[in-house]
């Protein structure tokens, strides 16, 4: 189900550096790290109900790459009808095969180490892929070692994260009423408990941050004219970057993400 805030947001010029290829079955945005530089990690990116063509999305995804020479993949999870009304087609029950298929694949595929990252409407699926318990390969293995998500929509709460077990991260604006602060609350505590449970040196598996004054959408579809936003935006790719250095091992560039 899509919000007035999910429809909402900006356009960003650009040209992306990728290409676009069939993966798996599923036509892909492709974008690798400089050429200088070798990637054994990589980003699946489900996107918000703008879909896999959104401009924003890709230029997204090429930042990923650069700043944690990731190899990064933007596959069309919602086989073409993006956005309402379309999105009745994407509900859960049909899109999650699709994802879970393209990730099973994948993993089939590489040893790589992969993280996803899943924003507004894909925000969902990527908190679900952190259940290894309900989605993983037939040897057991889990479909991603760990997921960055930014202002959610459509989450269950308190069961999509009670079956969190893998690393998550979550980048929350505290004017994103979709989620909300009682949703926020809710995380904080759930992710509280978890953290009490870990040794010490997995300590940080579970975080959630607010990014105060943010809008639902900031760390894709934000306004590059107004500089709080573009500096709300900075705040999620920054924390994504992070989250992936730390969880997959791409440490590479541990300096100021720009």
């Amino acid at each position: 189900m899509a919000c007035n805030d999910c429809a909402s947001g900006h356009l960003h010029e650009g040209t992306p550096a990728g290409r676009v290829e069939t993966v798996h079955g599923l036509p892909a945005y492709i974008t690798s790290p400089p050429a200088n530089e070798s990637s054994k990690e990589i980003v699946v990116i489900i996107p918000d109900a703008f879909g896999w063509n959104l401009n924003n999305s890709r230029i997204l995804a090429d930042a990923y790459a650069k700043w944690a020479g990731v190899t990064v993949y933007l596959p069309d999870f919602m086989s073409v009808y993006h956005f309402a009304p379309y999105l009745y087609r994407n509900r859960p029950g049909v899109a999650m095969p699709r994802i879970v298929a393209f990730l099973t694949s994948l993993r089939a595929s590489s040893d790589d180490r992969i993280g996803v990252a899943g924003f507004c409407w894909g925000g969902k699926f990527a908190v679900l892929l952190c259940d290894p318990t309900t989605y993983s390969t037939e040897d057991g293995k889990s479909l991603v070692d760990c997921a960055f998500v930014a202002h959610p929509s459509n989450l269950s709460l308190p069961t999509d994260i009670e079956k969190v077990t893998l690393p998550l991260r979550i980048c929350q604006g505290s004017e994103d009423w979709v989620l909300g602060m009682d949703g926020v609350k809710q995380i904080e505590d759930i992710f509280a408990d978890k953290e009490k449970r870990l040794d010490q040196s997995q300590r940080g598996k579970f975080v959630i941050t607010v990014v105060e004054g943010a809008l639902h959408g900031f760390a894709v579809r934000g306004n590059l004219g107004i500089e709080e936003e573009v500096q709300h935006g900075m705040v999620a790719e920054d924390e994504a970057v992070k989250w992936y250095q730390k969880w997959l091992g791409s440490d590479r560039h541990s300096g100021t993400v720009g």
